[in-house]
């Protein structure tokens, strides 16, 4: 990822400044902002305040951050447009915010408890999603080549919609630090387009790649989430 060097209150705090800017929206009138993340420590409550106050919001500005997984982005919207709905507020922005480079990893659970680990329901919640979907994918007979096919369409159509532009006006370029991995050397780049779609995907080709998550399994690196950052914001309001 482009942007692995940028922790995600900066991703979300340009995500404001590029709302505040397209929408010319006064950031006095908004009274709510609720941010979805899921590993952030504390959901990223602290540093999502800064952030929204350093695009431009004023103190007044309430927010408050979510974690529900997943989706976490989607319900913060929700949960705006809810409060839109029954009257607590007239305007409000819903938003998400994730820096996988920064965050994932075995920090990202928390150990249990003794009580918890004695309850077997409470103690699959730490099974990792990939085994899960390699457990459900086996129970419901979907084969690595439906898997395959499926994920190559994805990324074609995806190819195809982003050289046509389609995704342009959803995305505000930002400038940001970048390492270069062959030498080491330190630039400064425009990251302006999504760069976890891959280019000439085939399912001839994503058969090349093992497994990830057990020995003759059908998830791996080219069918399965990949390791992404980025943030997104939604201005909300009433008629």
């Amino acid at each position: 990822m482009d942007t692995h060097s940028t922790v995600a209150s900066d991703l979300l705090a340009h995500a404001f400044k590029s709302l505040i800017s397209r929408s010319h929206i006064d950031p006095n009138l908004v009274e709510d902002i609720s941010v979805g993340n899921v590993l952030a420590p504390g959901a990223g409550a602290t540093e999502f305040r800064a952030a929204a106050l350093v695009a431009g919001f004023p103190e007044t500005t309430a927010l408050k951050a979510l974690n529900r997984q997943c989706s976490s982005g989607l319900q913060a919207c929700v949960d705006i447009a809810n409060a839109i709905r029954c009257g607590m507020i007239d305007i409000g922005v819903g938003a998400g915010v994730e820096s996988m480079s920064s965050n994932y990893g075995p920090g990202a659970v928390s150990e249990f408890s003794e009580t918890l680990d004695q309850h077997q329901e409470a103690k699959n919640c730490k099974v990792p999603m990939g085994v899960l979907s390699e457990q459900m994918a086996s129970d419901r007979q979907v084969t690595r080549e439906v898997q395959d096919a499926f994920a190559a369409r994805s990324f074609q159509k995806a190819e195809a919609a982003q050289k046509a532009g389609k995704f342009d006006e959803e995305i505000a370029p930002m400038k940001v630090k970048w390492v270069d991995p062959k030498t080491d050397e330190e630039k400064e780049i425009t990251v302006d387009k999504d760069d976890g779609i891959r280019p000439g995907m085939t399912a001839e080709g994503l058969k090349k790649i093992r497994p990830a998550f057990k020995e003759g399994g059908s998830i791996h690196a080219g069918n399965a989430s990949q390791v992404s950052d980025g943030a997104a914001a939604v201005l909300l309001m009433k008629r």
